[in-house]
């Protein structure tokens, strides 16, 4: 009753969104503020608190996607929440991770139709924190890849998703404000890295995948949700000398850097370059070589923390490849490793089919009034 109004809201800028979610309830002013849209925005952009998800069967009815608190010791008891509890109906008895952004996640259904001989994909965005969800419809009937980014000029969620067709490729674009799917066709081929993780890297506005060109090339595929514009850009030119359909490359963002992850020329090493200059290939330049890599339990990187220490998981498999004993591994910046835990979790027995950071929000789905 002491309190200022405005100190009020500075304290609740500062809190969880579960405890804001809880303090609804306290009385009709707290509900109202915690209720309004600006509140939401200024709430996501005081100090988000990323987590990294992770999921492990493609099973609705069990599905399970661990948050992971990434800048927690890995030998505390609570650095991993399990268990999201996802919305789906009938329909959706398989889903797949394809991304987050904003607090919303994406998630995707692929249906192969026999009689038909085509796919049918469904899509659908979530806010874990607050519950909210909604399905969307795809204008295509085919295996697409697929990301979900924001356009700040128009303050919109916007869907990416990639299919292709001889040497054409697809970019349908779904806009949460309309409701309503776009597309653009770029005449160029495309091959998506069979062993690399799919989920997209949004920096600078644009998303961004790791792909082989028609003349198997190492590229990487940049797409601006703003301007709705695909664009290429060539990775360091000793990497392309060195470049391997088999081997496992790795996109993802470091201190604010598109970087690349790959085996080292030694069995128990890696690397990481970082492009300086973005969409400059000059400026690529191998900033860590990672050392005390298993050479039986492959290595794989999937973000890194505020300090800048590489976070990712390794595992053994058996003689079927079916992944087990999954480990979190976390490196220093100098390369070195940091932390390192083996899970004990029955999720872990089915390995991370896909991962990405997500920041949990308040924030409501941008719609047309």
């Amino acid at each position: 009753m002491t309190l200022p109004n405005e100190l009020i809201e500075e304290i609740l800028l500062r809190l969880p969104v579960k405890s804001l979610l809880r303090f609804k309830c306290v009385s009709k002013s707290w509900s109202s503020l915690i209720s309004d849209p600006q509140f939401a925005k200024s709430h996501f952009d005081a100090a988000p608190t990323q987590m990294l998800l992770l999921q492990t069967s493609v099973c609705a009815i069990n599905s399970v996607i661990a948050s992971v608190d990434i800048e927690a010791p890995l030998n505390g008891d609570d650095y991993v929440k399990l268990a999201l509890k996802v919305p789906f109906n009938h329909k959706w008895k398989t889903l797949r991770l394809a991304g987050s952004c904003r607090g919303f996640i994406l998630l995707t259904r692929t249906k192969y139709i026999h009689d038909q001989f085509h796919y049918m994909v469904f899509f659908m965005i979530w806010n874990p924190s607050t519950g909210f969800h909604k399905e969307y419809e795809a204008p295509f009937c085919s295996e697409v890849i697929c990301g979900i980014g924001y356009d700040s000029s128009t303050d919109d969620i916007v869907v990416v998703a990639i299919s292709q067709l001889e040497s054409i490729t697809k970019f349908h674009c779904l806009s949460s404000r309309t409701s309503s799917w776009s597309c653009i066709e770029v005449p160029v081929g495309y091959q998506f890295m069979k062993y690399s993780q799919q989920v997209p890297t949004f920096l600078n506005g644009a998303l961004h995948w790791l792909v082989c060109s028609i003349d198997d090339r190492l590229k990487i595929i940049a797409f601006d949700v703003t301007t709705r514009k695909p664009s290429e850009i060539a990775v360091s030119h000793e990497l392309v000398e060195s470049q391997s359909y088999f081997i496992v490359y790795t996109l993802w963002v470091w201190k604010g850097y598109l970087c690349l992850w790959h085996p080292g020329k030694k069995p128990a090493e890696a690397e990481m370059w970082v492009m300086k200059e973005y969409k400059v290939q000059e400026s690529w330049n191998k900033s860590l070589i990672f050392t005390n890599i298993r050479p039986s339990q492959p290595f794989d990187p999937i973000c890194s923390t505020i300090k800048g220490e590489v976070f990712g998981y390794d595992y053994s498999h058996t003689l079927s490849y079916v992944k087990h004993d999954l480990t979190l591994v976390k490196f220093n910046e100098e390369g070195g490793v940091l932390d390192r835990q083996k899970q004990n979790r029955n999720w872990s027995t089915y390995g991370v089919l896909d991962c990405c950071m997500h920041t949990e929000s308040l924030l409501s789905l941008p719609q047309d009034s």
